[in-house]
């Protein structure tokens, strides 16, 4: 008789809801019962709790599960069923509810993210407006994927790659609520990959090449393109790949010992819960590609080329996607025969206009700067030969990007002394600054680029943070002023000490110059 009785008390709060109650309330015996069904307000908070109950046996191993349903049972006799009038069995229900639903006091531990997680509904909690947050939630839980040690590089070079502000108004009022969704999603990716509808989709090792191949996200294609775009892009996507591998061999590893995956489901799961972090670098682009891609960028891509080669797949393309082919060229080191071949197909007045911005403004505008290419010899840079051709061909020497930053910049900091000495002797501008404040943020662009402080910063200043001594003589024979300030004060001494580097500190006041900065 017992066993019958608990049966019967659960299915009070399991069955089809009639009229305005989870039991049927023609079938009300005791007081409580009645008194719930009398009134619509307790109908829908029985209501309300037979949902929270089931939820919160949901996606629970079945010991677990058992644990929540004994503990509802003692609930209906202890607290509910000693009622004897409706206040008390109104703060009996909201009680109960807020038992149930981590979620309901708006205060939310790690514990109560473990038990969401298993339930798969993160997603469903209020991540707020601005910098306003709907829940106190514990983000720093050591199982999410945010906290765990072998993820931080990756997470960080994610955040360098987005280069996002945070501070209004240029982040805008959306900024801090999609950082809290987006810890959220580390959250559930790493306590429970099981709940996304798509993690046991993809076949294969977990590493970035398949990742590309098979493509997970979108996003993917965007981000390639985006590292054919400058030498330092190209960097740090290498940077970013080498240590996806590295994260996701040891989250493989962790979701096979902690989450008794099997490795073909440990594998999938991991590439993922790793989109996220590649859909967060590439931030608000487009899931797709910035230019159309076509084969002959593939070919490029995938391995060194010859002439026969490029001439077949050169039929039928415009001046244009030679070019896009050309940079693609430069930027994987194809062999000068492949480089002079492409360089031939694109117009010679769009080779030669250095400073043309993408959208077609105008390179002297503020809102177009960040539109105006990074100067294509810049990306010749990991191949002496590729570059001395486009000097022949007279590329111009002294184009920059939107903030003034030329080909000899990007030398220096990869410490590329032949190719510095190559682009000097072609007449490249050792004295070249990056642009002044003014010029980059005048009044009413405030939010272009916004976290480059050292304007009007000296080739000199760039070498003796970056570089060695051997590079600030050939600069300074070359011409490139001792005593330049940029618009903070500071000077190239003051550079060196930033850099960390002692010997060019050292250098630098051997032939007089000491530190300028305001102290």
């Amino acid at each position: 008789m017992r066993f019958i009785k608990v049966l019967f008390v659960v299915g009070l709060l399991g069955s089809a809801a009639v009229q305005a109650a989870s039991f049927d309330c023609s079938k009300a015996r005791t007081r409580v019962e009645k008194l719930i069904c009398s009134q619509p307000q307790l109908g829908e908070m029985d209501e309300q709790l037979a949902a929270a109950f089931r939820d919160a046996k949901d996606g629970l191993e079945p010991a677990e599960a058992q644990g929540v349903t004994e503990t509802q049972i003692r609930w209906l006799r202890r607290v509910r069923d000693r009622c004897v009038d409706a206040i008390c069995v109104e703060n009996a229900y909201a009680s109960r509810l807020r038992q149930l639903d981590p979620a309901a006091d708006g205060d939310l531990s790690c514990k109560d993210l473990r038990h969401m997680a298993r339930r798969g509904t993160l997603d469903a909690i209020d991540t707020g407006s601005g910098t306003l947050a709907a829940n106190s939630v514990d983000y720093e839980c050591p199982d999410s994927l945010g906290q765990l040690p072998f993820m931080q590089r990756l997470l960080e070079l994610a955040e360098k790659i987005r280069s996002e502000d945070s501070s209004l108004p240029c982040g805008g009022t959306l900024f801090h609520p999609i950082w809290r969704s987006y810890q959220l999603e580390l959250t559930q990716a790493g306590m429970n990959p099981r709940a996304h509808p798509k993690w046991s989709s993809y076949k294969g090792p977990a590493n970035w090449k398949k990742f590309v191949d098979q493509g997970v996200t979108g996003a993917v294609t965007y981000f390639r393109q985006w590292a054919e775009q400058s030498p330092s892009n190209r960097e740090v996507y290498e940077a970013f790949s080498r240590e996806f591998d590295q994260a996701a061999a040891q989250l493989v590893s962790r979701y096979r010992s902690q989450l008794s995956m099997s490795t073909d489901e440990a594998q999938s799961a991991t590439l993922v819960a790793l989109a996220r972090v590649v859909e967060r670098a590439a931030g608000s682009a487009p899931q797709s590609a910035e230019h159309a891609e076509f084969e002959l960028l593939a070919q490029l891509r995938a391995a060194p080329l010859n002439g026969t080669q490029v001439k077949a797949a050169l039929a039928g393309l415009t001046s244009d996607q030679a070019l896009r082919a050309l940079k693609v060229a430069l930027i994987h080191k194809q062999p000068t025969e492949v480089v002079a071949l492409l360089a031939d197909a694109v117009d010679p007045a769009v080779l030669l206009d250095a400073n043309r911005p993408k959208t077609g403004g105008s390179a002297s505008d503020p809102e177009s700067l960040e539109d105006i290419p990074e100067p294509l010899l810049s990306l010749a840079l990991g191949s002496l030969a590729n570059l001395e051709y486009l000097l022949r061909k007279q590329v111009p020497v002294n184009a920059i990007n939107g903030f003034g930053k030329s080909t000899l910049f990007y030398a220096i900091g990869a410490g590329n002394h032949d190719a510095v000495n190559l682009l000097l002797q072609h007449k490249a501008n050792a004295r070249q600054t990056y642009k002044s404040a003014e010029e980059l943020r005048p009044p009413g662009s405030m939010c272009v680029f916004i976290k480059l402080e050292h304007t009007r910063r000296t080739t000199l200043m760039h070498a003796a943070q970056n570089s060695d001594v051997r590079m600030i003589k050939i600069l300074l024979t070359a011409g490139a002023s001792l005593q330049a300030q940029d618009d903070l004060g500071f000077n190239a001494h003051d550079y060196a000490l930033m850099g960390a580097n002692r010997d060019n500190a050292l250098y630098l006041g051997s032939l007089g110059l000491e530190p300028a900065a305001p102290r």
